[in-house]
C-alpha cells in the first residue's frame, strides 16, 4: 500500500514538471521572446513585456511607454524603444530609434531576410514593407534622418488603438 502511494506521488509530481516546462508553447506564449518582429508580437500585454524592460508611461493617452530594451534586439543597441500598449488590444505598435546608420543597414537586411524586398523605397528617406502583402499582416516603416533612424512596427490592431 505504502509503496504504491509513493508510486502514485512519483508520477503525480513527474507530470507536474512536465506540465510546468518552459518550452511549452503556452510558457513560451507567457515568456518570450516572440516569433515577431524584435522578439514581439500583436496583443502583448504591458506585463509580459515588462520582463524584459521596465516601462514609463509617456504622455497622457495611457497606451504609451518608454522602454529601454526589446526581447529581441538582433544584437544592436536602440536609443530609444517606445511600446504603444492599448487596455484592451495589448500591443498595437512599436517604435525604435537608433543613431548608428550601421545599424540600420544591418536591420534592415534582417527585416528583407524575413519579410523580403520592401514594397516602397524613397532612397535616403524612407522603405516601407506593406502589411497587406506580409504574413503576419504588419506595417514595418524606417524612415531615415542621420544620425537619428526610426524604425516603426505597426500591428492589424494598430488601427482599433487609434494610432493609423
Amino acid at each position: 500500500m505504502q509503496i504504491k502511494f509513493v508510486f502514485t506521488i512519483t508520477i503525480l509530481l513527474s507530470l507536474l514538471m512536465t506540465a510546468c516546462n518552459n518550452n511549452s508553447p503556452k510558457q513560451q506564449f507567457m515568456k518570450g521572446p516572440w516569433s515577431g518582429p524584435f522578439g514581439t508580437q500583436m496583443g502583448l500585454t504591458k506585463l509580459q513585456i515588462e520582463r524584459y524592460t521596465m516601462l514609463a508611461e509617456v504622455g497622457t493617452d495611457g497606451q504609451t511607454f518608454a522602454g529601454q530594451e526589446v526581447p529581441n534586439d538582433y544584437g544592436l543597441k536602440f536609443d530609444s524603444v517606445v511600446y504603444s500598449i492599448n487596455s484592451v488590444e495589448g500591443l498595437c505598435a512599436l517604435s525604435l530609434v537608433t543613431k548608428s546608420d550601421e545599424d540600420i543597414g544591418i536591420l534592415r537586411q534582417k527585416i528583407e531576410d524575413v519579410f523580403g524586398k520592401p514594397t516602397i523605397e524613397r532612397p535616403g528617406k524612407y522603405v516601407t514593407w506593406d502589411k497587406k502583402n506580409l504574413k503576419p499582416s504588419i506595417l514595418i516603416v524606417i524612415n531615415y534622418i542621420p544620425n537619428s533612424n526610426v524604425i516603426k512596427v505597426f500591428y492589424p490592431n494598430a488601427d482599433r488603438c487609434k494610432l493609423l
